[in-house]
């Protein structure tokens, strides 16, 4: 069976990547096809492996400003050649499912989440950062255009996975499609139980409009409470100006840093309503409690009461009272850790192997 992956952009090291990663570790001998490649992030991520990229990888500063470059990935992914593959797997939250399958190739989609500047999130990216009258001239003729190339391209996938029920939800909305959950590969096996906790919280996040950090800062300004953000972002500067003397920012710490983060803070703080929140299982994987926003990945992930608490609206308010209510309760910190394994990534491996091969031979 030859299979060849497909990844978005391999540019920075994230839940997507972290994915790749074991896609990589199931099928070794699997090119990589990817968009866009920085050479040193894909060294350190993926030794050994052969990536292949598109004409994408030739425009200027093509890793840097791989967001810039989108109009383009419609045709770029459209370019491989995957002829004499028998599988193409494609983990994809954009363009990746996009490729054009061998006629008698199975072609299995990872998918992350329809590609939230088209469907999802359209609405609050025009107010936001496409406001201006001029910019939406440009984008929204263009985004008409690339959601059809959207929906059309999802017709080229023969089996979805989705990492989530909400993800699952927005494949049956957007594209029309069933879909198989299969949660995504989370380290826990490996981490070490944390007893010890000191007086702060973490927030481990890029720093992204859609990421609503400004609720944790203006939540945690209003309680006068000690917040490390680690990560970084195009919001980096404004969020900032917002934070008081007792919030601290981090920006991207070595995986050794972060580990110290997590085992020391009290709680990790989650204002984001995201597809799954990978970062969530990672803290419970040390025992620490998540204060989450209800919807999203974190229904799956946090039980309330038990391994975090979860609350109702995405607001400074609704953020800052269940930062209150998680000071009058106690956690388990064995208990919160055996709620992660049900996410490591023995599981992940296990499940995609198998549903890989059972497919496969259905096309």
């Amino acid at each position: 069976m030859r299979v060849a992956l497909i990844h978005d952009c391999i540019v920075h090291v994230g839940g997507a990547e972290r994915v790749l990663q074991n896609l990589h570790t199931i099928f070794p001998d699997a090119p990589i096809y990817a968009l866009v490649c920085d050479k040193r992030v894909a060294q350190g991520l993926l030794p050994g492996a052969r990536i292949h990229t598109s004409f994408a990888q030739s425009l200027p500063w093509s890793a840097r400003l791989f967001r810039a470059y989108f109009p383009f990935y419609p045709v770029a992914v459209e370019s491989f050649d995957l002829r004499g593959f028998d599988v193409i797997l494609s983990a994809s939250s954009a363009f990746a499912k996009g490729v054009l399958p061998p006629p008698a190739a199975c072609h299995i989609c990872y998918c992350y989440t329809p590609l939230r500047y088209l469907w999802s999130e359209y609405h609050a990216h025009r107010a936001t950062v496409f406001r201006e009258r001029w910019k939406r001239a440009v984008t929204d003729p263009l985004l008409s255009y690339l959601r059809m190339w959207d929906r059309l391209s999802a017709d080229r996938v023969d089996y979805f996975v989705a990492i989530s029920k909400t993800t699952a939800a927005r494949i049956a909305k957007y594209y029309r499609r069933d879909s198989t959950i299969i949660y995504p590969p989370v380290r826990v096996k490996p981490i070490s139980l944390s007893r010890n906790s000191e007086d702060f919280f973490l927030l481990v996040s890029r720093l992204m409009s859609y990421k609503r950090v400004e609720l944790a800062i203006q939540a945690f300004n209003r309680l006068g409470l000690p917040l490390k953000i680690v990560g970084s972002g195009p919001e980096e500067g404004e969020l900032r100006k917002q934070s008081g003397t007792h919030i601290q920012f981090l920006r991207s710490l070595s995986d050794r840093e972060l580990a110290d983060c997590y085992s020391r803070c009290r709680a990790l703080v989650f204002p984001a309503i995201e597809d799954f929140g990978i970062v969530m299982v990672e803290a419970q994987a040390y025992g620490k409690p998540v204060i989450a926003c209800t919807g999203g990945g974190a229904s799956e992930i946090v039980i309330d009461g038990e391994t975090g608490v979860l609350f109702p609206e995405q607001t400074a308010d609704s953020l800052a009272g269940a930062i209150n209510r998680f000071k009058e309760l106690e956690f388990d910190p064995e208990q919160i850790r055996r709620h992660a394994l049900a996410f490591d990534e023995s599981r992940f491996r296990d499940q995609m192997l198998s549903f890989v091969r059972a497919k496969s031979t259905q096309c």
